[in-house]
């Protein structure tokens, strides 16, 4: 992976990479709190998800909390089984899903297998995730497809990694089924990782979940872990790997605290509307309006650099952890007596652990609802996280057909969309429309509008919603309400200017336009 003469000074850094891999024995969906919290504890990169049990639209409908579904295999006939492979939302690896060969497609039963390769700084990473169910007819298929996978990518630019339940079990090395895999690895460069036991029961101890690979052992380190999702334990893998030092990434933002907001109020209860209110076009009154404004909030929350981070909110606590660490020395004290009142201790201690673990969200969820400033918005995001839709929008499947031709790139799909929605209509295309609908033909006539009190704009600006999304104008809906005695004033002489002189100031016609890519049905 990387030459051990390389010295210290060099601008690049080594780092672990961490794949996980868990067999979830089905009920993915109802396991999904606890796997958060496993994650949250050793922050892989990847994730493998063995046996979810899961159909296709099940799958694509169950979203992990911080990480993206990178590919995956659903069964369609038989119960159970499948795999599926998740990468983590702000790592900066590029990872590339692999479709095989038709020969080589994943079947059920036999040849449940994915790969994705990751590119990294001397060579390319490609990772497999497999898992074969226990009938031992399938093993013959099994093996002669990892082999025919694995002739295809053992080659010097390819390090090899594979991570699954084979149910092979890797502790009985005289086996028959052991000495097979291990001839089919050992042909293509890859190897067996000794792993202690991965399921551990009162009556077995066995080692059906594996990991298989083609780097020197100074490169990789495989930990088995015991967790409370399923029998089967974890396994995480970290490789090292050199890689750029990540990029620091800021942003220019305004500080909307309530200090900031009592500065800017203060500053414009002891402005002068004079330029406003003296105006006679409204277009001038608008104008100097968003200018004081905007150089008060200049003076008061200035634009700022902001570091770019990924904030990790969690719904458990230390408690929490203290009380999984509990149930693992309750299970491990029954697994080596076997007494039932281990048992029954084990099965309490469990009980009380995923009723903590599901209060702390309901009371999470709850909190996050009622801090919001707008609750409609966030109770339908948390709905949508959990349905998986908020990662149905990504930038990276985006395609534009143009004259027959596909643009992928999204600076150029956005310039495009910009340019067609700005740009009026060309005439053939208005008679082509022929549901265009000419507005002359339109014989209603408009009435006179009548200006408003002070107390009808009152009500307005207190329905403004106090959020911190701005126009082209750089004011937010926050800004007015907290400075609504201030600018209401300046506001209903602007309002009611419009009004007697039938004009819109032709700076509030302006939008942003933002394309939203939407997910393809049908």
């Amino acid at each position: 992976m990387r030459s051990r003469r390389e010295g210290q000074n060099s601008k690049t850094k080594d780092l672990k990479l961490k794949i996980y891999h868990l067999n979830i024995q089905r009920g993915l969906q109802q396991k999904l709190d606890k796997l958060q919290i496993e994650l949250h504890l050793y922050s892989p990169d990847l994730v493998i998800l063995s046996e979810h049990g899961l159909r296709k639209e099940e799958l694509l409908s169950t979203h992990i909390p911080g990480y993206t579904l990178s590919t995956n295999f659903c069964r369609s006939h038989l119960m159970w089984g499948g795999i599926a492979m998740y990468k983590r939302d702000n790592t900066n690896l590029k990872i590339d899903e692999i479709i095989p060969e038709e020969s080589l497609q994943p079947s059920e039963q036999t040849f449940e297998t994915i790969l994705l390769k990751i590119q990294l700084k001397k060579t390319n990473l490609i990772v497999i995730g497999t898992y074969r169910s226990p009938d031992p007819g399938t093993l013959k298929d099994y093996l002669e497809k990892m082999g025919n996978l694995l002739h295809q990518y053992s080659s010097k630019n390819f390090e090899i990694v594979i991570l699954g339940d084979t149910n092979i079990d890797t502790l009985k090395t005289d086996g028959k089924s052991y000495k097979e895999l291990k001839n089919t690895l050992n042909q293509h460069g890859c190897f067996i990782h000794k792993l202690p036991a991965t399921r551990i029961t009162p009556t077995s101890a066995t080692s059906l979940d594996g990991c298989y690979h083609s780097l020197p052992p100074d490169y990789i380190k495989v930990t088995v872990y015991q967790n409370q999702i399923s029998d089967h334990n974890s396994i995480l893998c970290q490789i090292q790997h050199k890689t750029e030092p990540r990029r620091v990434m800021f942003k220019f933002a305004r500080n909307y605290s309530k200090n900031n907001l009592h500065k800017l109020k203060y500053r414009l209860s002891q402005t002068d509307w004079e330029q406003v209110i003296n105006q006679d076009l409204i277009e001038d009154k608008y104008s100097n309006f968003v200018k004081i404004l905007r150089l008060n909030i200049d003076e008061a929350m200035p634009r700022e650099p902001k570091k770019i981070t990924s904030t990790k909110n969690v719904f458990w606590d230390n408690n929490t952890i203290a009380l999984k660490d509990q149930v693992h020395q309750a299970n491990n004290k029954f697994i080596t007596t076997g007494s039932p009142e281990d048992k029954q201790n084990f099965i309490k201690l469990k009980k009380i652990y995923e009723q903590d673990i599901q209060r702390k969200k309901k009371s999470y969820i709850n909190k996050k609802i009622q801090l919001a400033d707008n609750r409609t918005r966030v109770l339908w995001r948390i709905i949508n996280e959990e349905r998986n839709r908020s990662g149905l929008g990504k930038m990276d499947n985006l395609r534009l057909k143009k004259t027959n031709k596909m643009i992928v790139d999204p600076y150029h799909v956005s310039n495009l969309l910009n340019s067609a929605f700005t740009q009026p209509p060309s005439e053939t295309a208005s008679e082509n429309t022929s549901d265009h609908i000419h507005l002359a033909n339109n014989k209603q006539e408009l009435k006179e509008f009548e200006t408003i009190p002070m107390a009808k704009l009152e009500q307005l600006l207190r329905n403004l919603k106090p959020n911190n999304s701005s126009g082209h104008d750089d004011i937010t809906g926050k800004i007015i309400r907290h400075c609504e005695r201030e600018l209401k004033l300046p506001l209903l002489d602007i309002v009611n200017a419009s009004i007697s002189q039938a004009v819109f100031p032709q700076s509030m016609k302006i939008s942003k336009i933002f394309p939203n890519s939407r997910e393809v049905t049908g």
